[in-house]
């Protein structure tokens, strides 16, 4: 072996591909609170992440981002998305069964597109609670798409 033959090769070696979706906590509650312009926290969540108005109680949860792998062919949302290479929205219910917004865009889709562009790395569903926050679909949707970019960059 010739001398710095080993150095160029790790130099030039691939770096690892995680194993799983990115983590939702990319997005930070600071990132959170920005957008919905209010100051929130998280709670713990069987699957994902979730920032409410107190650590301790699920029912202030007022968005939520769920981070997968690969969706199943049920995922109506997920699916569409791929099929028009978009974020899809839809309806949904917050912790308190009250009416949501929800965004959701399958790994690989543009979330945003402009200066700063940004692809979904993960299917990723974001659910923001309109009703809690007294805001506009339109505005919820706004909101969604911000966050899912947070959670995906």
């Amino acid at each position: 072996m010739r001398k710095g033959t080993a150095t160029k090769r790790a130099v030039g070696a691939a770096p690892a591909a995680p194993l799983g979706p990115p983590d939702c906590s990319d997005a930070t509650a600071a990132e959170i609170g920005a957008v919905i312009h209010r100051p929130v926290k998280p709670i713990a969540t069987r699957q994902g992440c979730a920032w409410g108005t107190r650590l301790d109680d699920a029912t202030t949860e007022l968005v939520s981002i769920v981070l997968t792998e690969d969706h199943a062919a049920y995922d109506l949302e997920l699916t569409t998305s791929v099929k028009q290479k978009r974020v899809v929205y839809g309806g949904a219910f917050d912790t308190t069964y009250r009416p949501a917004t929800k965004a959701a865009v399958a790994s690989g889709q543009w979330i945003v597109r402009g200066a700063k562009p940004v692809r979904a790395r993960a299917d990723t569903v974001v659910v923001v609670a309109t009703t809690k926050l007294g805001v506009s679909d339109e505005e919820a949707r706004a909101m969604a798409v911000a966050i899912a970019a947070a959670a995906n960059q």
